[in-house]
């Protein structure tokens, strides 16, 4: 069995483990940081703060996403240009290699 006592506090809310013998504070826990009314259902808060934090998570990949998407998209389009450009004008010499200039 327990050793102690588990007490709530009226005020902020922590809990604390008492000895039932000595009276001695066992164990300290910090108030709950998930915004639960005193008597409310931890579990319920613990879950729609995890499904929060998923679909905040979920916003920020696919922003991340289309932004990568759409980067990606203008370098292939300058990679075409450049291309095309080399294509009209004919030079087809490699560029020279800073190596190559010693």
């Amino acid at each position: 069995m327990a050793s102690g006592h588990i007490v709530e506090c009226p005020f902020c809310h922590g809990s604390v483990e008492i000895d039932r013998e000595s009276g001695k504070v066992l164990q300290k826990w910090p108030p709950s940081s998930l915004g639960v009314a005193p008597g409310g259902d931890k579990l319920k808060a613990a879950m729609q703060k995890l499904q929060k934090d998923k679909e905040s998570r979920e916003k920020y990949f696919s922003t991340a996403k289309e932004s990568e998407e759409e980067r990606k998209r203008k370098l292939r389009e300058q990679f075409e240009k450049e291309k095309e450009r080399i294509r009209k004008e004919g030079d087809i010499t490699p560029p020279e290699r800073p190596f190559d200039l010693d």
